[in-house]
């Protein structure tokens, strides 16, 4: 290989919104140095669908580059002749993939081209048998790669624990840029007055796809014991999925639902977050979370659940409060004692903000990337 050549690499990834990934992604091709690195975007785009989407369109500020595999139905065969054409005519490198359906490009690649593999792993969702089948096969194709990249250690112990090769796993951490809360818009109180909120209320808001592993039904028992002692609280619910009406159907049932908001998914989340007094993550599991990350930057408290990732993130006391899954009462413990506790907010706050910036770098992770690339290539 020409070693004055860019190195050419494919990124694989099947996405339709700016999910965490994506935003992992974007922020990675922005700070590495693209005197040494060349980047294409290679997307699926199923037969019926959009010729764009959000991500797509997000993506034309990285990529110069941007392909789709085309797809007459959900197991095309056709994708590995578009990935052989594309990846001949670009002369790639490497194929960087981000989850099971991207793996089986990967998966081509590697055997039927001789083109290095990399492939990333963010977590699992469980919300159909569908989903878990998928989390199923996922492990067992990463297990041909060359370098699994899992985005926490516990998210590595548990790809091993499956059958993946421990010297093929490698941890490397999310990153935010230490200045992601320090953006200032105005109006964002408007956010108060569109969802009737009191100006004077705190509001709690949780974050993620409303799927039965991000534990929602948790945080609204808490929710309810919190309004006991605490009247002047409202709660954000930002995302959607599968157990929307069902977890509607839990606030009205237990007489919340007027303190309730379900805002559905969010583009633009920084009104909600510069809004929030506290985030809470209900997990039952997470990877690396980068909703997370993004309340630290913004000084905004956090209650979640010490689960995956979590613990690798937030020092409870710290730089915020961890609880153990499925326990309402300790969710409802942990956000009283924030609200109550002006002195721990400062300090949960001021501290969440210099762990970021410390501690989760982009430049450091894209450096850690390269790294991993040489690494792979044998330079």
């Amino acid at each position: 290989m020409n070693k004055l050549r860019k190195i050419q690499v494919l990124v694989v990834m099947d996405t339709q919104r700016i999910s965490g990934p994506a935003r992992q992604l974007f922020q990675f091709v922005k700070t590495v140095k693209q005197g040494k690195f060349s980047f294409i975007l290679c997307s699926f785009q199923r037969k019926g669908e959009k010729d764009t989407t959000e991500f797509i369109e997000a993506a034309k500020e990285y990529f110069s580059l941007r392909y789709a595999l085309y797809e007459r139905c959900r197991f095309d065969p056709m994708i590995f002749w578009q990935s052989y054409r594309l990846c001949k005519s670009a002369g790639i490198d490497i194929v960087q993939t981000h989850n099971y359906k991207a793996a089986v490009v990967g998966l081509f690649c590697k055997y039927f081209m001789g083109i290095k593999w990399v492939a990333f792993t963010h977590g699992w969702t469980n919300e159909d048998f569908k989903v878990k089948f998928y989390n199923f096969l996922e492990p067992f194709i990463l297990r041909f790669a060359d370098t699994v990249i899992t985005v926490s250690k516990a998210l590595k112990e548990k790809m091993i624990k499956h059958g993946v090769p421990r010297k093929k796993c490698v941890t490397v951490h999310n990153a935010i840029d230490g200045n992601f809360g320090n953006t200032l818009l105005d109006g964002y109180g408007d956010i108060r007055d569109k969802y009737s909120i009191p100006p004077k209320a705190e509001i709690i808001s949780v974050i993620g796809r409303l799927s039965l592993e991000k534990g929602h039904r948790y945080f609204l028992e808490a929710f309810k014991m919190t309004q006991n002692k605490r009247s002047d609280i409202y709660a954000f619910i930002i995302g959607e999925g599968p157990e929307e009406e069902q977890l509607k159907k839990q606030c009205t049932s237990m007489g919340i639902d007027r303190y309730i908001k379900f805002v559905g998914y969010q583009k633009d989340m920084h009104p909600f977050y510069m809004s929030s007094d506290v985030v809470v993550l209900s997990s039952l599991s997470e990877g690396l979370p980068n909703v997370v990350l993004e309340s630290l930057a913004y000084g905004v408290l956090v209650v979640a659940t010490s689960v995956g990732g979590v613990p690798e993130i937030i020092e409870d006391g710290y730089n915020g409060i961890l609880v153990p899954l499925k326990d309402s009462v300790a969710i409802s413990n942990a956000l009283i004692r924030v609200l109550d506790d002006s002195t721990l907010r400062d300090s949960l706050s001021k501290n969440g903000k210099e762990t970021v910036k410390s501690k989760f770098s982009p430049i450091t992770r894209a450096n850690r990337l390269m790294d991993i690339y040489y690494d792979v290539l044998g330079r």
